[in-house]
């Protein structure tokens, strides 16, 4: 698989899409880019009906071959600016393009899905950011354009008229349209029917149409206003009225390989190297880290916690006219009198280590002898002069 362009633009080759070189060379050649049409002037065409080539449907293994004249999909497309020497400001833009598992002939010929396309699920997470954001986050609502799907028509033509660029009469292209176009063409198709005109292959007439800018409108969602804008359409569109024989058409039709080049169910790997390439966040950094970033960057040692020292108690000061009682005769430590149990406080943290150790239990400091003291009292009253 890779990545398409149908608007004649250069080829995406990369690891596992390098094989496919030649399906991507033919489908850029066999596209054809319409351009405005000079006034007076037409684009001619005869439409193209025919089967898949049978050794394709053999060799294919799809469950699912194109039984209708046209390839319909829907597709994520991107633009990329490229160098180019030739063109005004240096750059040109070109058109990166891959199939949507969305596309029903995708679901029936895979077991990929709308949700299976990780260009799809970004798209929405971007817009559910965007939405979050109360509709501000700019950078998550054009990550979501970038992720939107478009329906195009892949239409096999024989060129009659190109009046735009002679190179392209006489040969077998592939026609690119908008769901609007296709659908201005399936209604032009059915008026024909209605009324038997041959409109396909060989003895038939022609499709023609003018090609430029129309006023197209977008109305406006929840009270805002229209959107008025110009796009290229057809401008007028229909069939000729003499039909007319085509020569070679049959090798013509072999020579463009049409299911071959374009029914393409893509795998989930090409959609993720496409998100990867054109859409993610990391698609246009640089990269500008430094190959020889040394390996032994040195680590600095964990700082040690801060362990605030207690103050040592200070002893009372001595009172102007009591005196420090002498120290008592050490005399045998009493039993220590239980105080009454403090309610408990369920304060142990949950992550206590299974090796920690309860700290020792200190005794209770000895009673001083109260005769002694009551002695050293009676003494010192009796030095007093009163």
């Amino acid at each position: 698989m890779q990545f398409t362009n149908t608007y004649n633009t250069e080829s995406v080759m990369t690891g596992m899409l390098r094989k496919q070189n030649q399906k991507e060379y033919n489908r850029r050649n066999t596209g054809i880019f319409l351009r405005p049409t000079p006034e007076g002037t037409y684009y001619r065409f005869r439409l193209l009906n025919f089967p898949p080539n049978p050794e394709f449907v053999a060799n294919s293994g799809f469950p699912y071959p194109r039984d209708y004249p046209f390839i319909v999909r829907h597709v994520h497309t991107v633009w990329e600016k490229i160098p180019d020497t030739k063109a005004e400001n240096g750059f040109r833009n070109v058109s990166r393009t891959i199939p949507c598992p969305q596309s029903d002939y995708i679901r029936a010929n895979s077991n990929l899905t709308g949700r299976a396309c990780p260009i799809c699920s970004a798209g929405n997470q971007a817009w559910t950011a965007y939405r979050d954001s109360g509709n501000k986050n700019t950078i998550a609502k054009e990550k979501g354009n970038l992720c939107r799907t478009k329906m195009e028509v892949l239409v096999p033509v024989y060129v009659v008229v190109d009046p735009t660029y002679d190179a392209n009469n006489g040969s077998v292209k592939v026609l690119t349209l908008t769901k609007e176009q296709y659908e201005k063409l399936t209604a032009t198709i059915r008026s024909a029917a209605d009324v038997g005109t041959p409109i396909w292959n060989e003895n038939a007439v022609d499709l023609y149409f003018s090609y430029g800018k129309v006023d197209k409108t977008i109305p406006g969602r929840n009270g805002s206003p229209d959107y008025h804008y110009q796009a290229n359409d057809f401008t007028k569109i229909g069939f000729t009225l003499t039909p007319h024989e085509i020569i070679n058409l049959g090798d013509l039709v072999s020579e463009l390989q049409f299911d071959e080049n374009w029914f393409i169910v893509p795998k989930l790997a090409d959609l993720e190297e496409f998100y990867s390439r054109y859409i993610a966040t990391t698609a246009n950094v640089p990269n500008d880290i430094p190959n020889d970033i040394p390996n032994d960057i040195p680590v600095a040692a964990p700082a040690k916690p801060v362990v605030e020292a207690k103050p040592e108690p200070k002893s009372a000061p001595s009172s102007p006219i009591m005196p420090k009682a002498p120290a008592a005769a050490p005399t045998p430590a009493a039993t220590p009198v239980a105080k009454a149990a403090a309610p408990v406080v369920n304060d142990i943290p949950d992550d206590i280590g299974g090796n920690a150790k309860a700290p020792a239990e200190q005794p209770a400091a000895p009673k001083q002898n109260q005769a002694n003291l009551d002695q050293d009292i009676d003494s010192f009253l009796a030095g007093l002069k009163i």
